[in-house]
């Protein structure tokens, strides 16, 4: 599951997901940020902010699935709005 997209995401919707973890951890957040927000190469990001690979990865797909569950709940809501 892919929801979001390697400097696609502005930094109002990182916020929004970053506040939706536990993830305290300034290195992996600013590593995530230059990923899905600047757009740079996930191998740079993790080397440029000293993260392990995996921890970047679990960090990526936890917040792929946070925003997939924004996503259904939005349009659940609109779907019931609309009835």
């Amino acid at each position: 599951m892919k929801t979001l997209v390697q400097g696609c995401e502005t930094p109002a919707q990182f916020d929004l997901l970053i506040a939706m973890t536990r993830f305290t951890s300034q290195s992996k957040i600013a590593a995530l940020r230059a990923y899905l927000v600047d757009g740079v190469p996930a191998q740079r990001c993790y080397a440029r902010f000293g993260v392990s690979q995996q921890s970047f990865s679990l960090a990526l797909l936890t917040l792929n699935m946070n925003a997939s569950l924004a996503m259904d709940y939005v349009a659940a809501r609109n779907s019931t709005a609309k009835q």
